[in-house]
């Protein structure tokens, strides 16, 4: 196995869509960063254009988020208040937990609150 194969393993990200409705689950696996991040954004921007008026990110399974992904779910949120649409964030855990908590992501993403955020590290 090359390097940058090695480096792609082990910042892959995968993802879950459980889709009821006008709302989406989708639910994130491995790591959220700077070489990952396109996919979320390319999903949630999918699921934009299909309509859906929830998004709810369930980060349960996600091992490590960079300021990239961050930047992603910023973003996501931003376009979420000008197009009247919800994104929600759950079960972060652990070192993206901290993250968030040391970013204050809680303030800077409102949709969090709507289904709060687990403290678990």
């Amino acid at each position: 196995m090359s390097q940058l194969q090695r480096r792609q393993a082990a910042t892959s990200l995968s993802l879950e869509r459980q889709r009821t409705g006008k709302s989406v689950r989708l639910k994130l696996n491995g790591e959220l960063d700077a070489h990952s991040s396109g996919i979320l954004a390319r999903s949630m921007c999918a699921e934009e254009q299909e309509g859906c008026h929830e998004i709810i990110l369930d980060l349960e399974e996600l091992e490590f988020i960079d300021s990239t992904g961050l930047s992603t779910l910023i973003a996501a949120a931003s376009r979420a208040q000008a197009g009247g649409w919800a994104i929600s964030v759950i079960n972060a855990r652990g070192k993206v937990r901290r993250v968030f908590d040391l970013t204050d992501m809680d303030s800077m993403l409102e949709y969090c609150r709507e289904t709060p955020l687990q403290s678990e590290y």
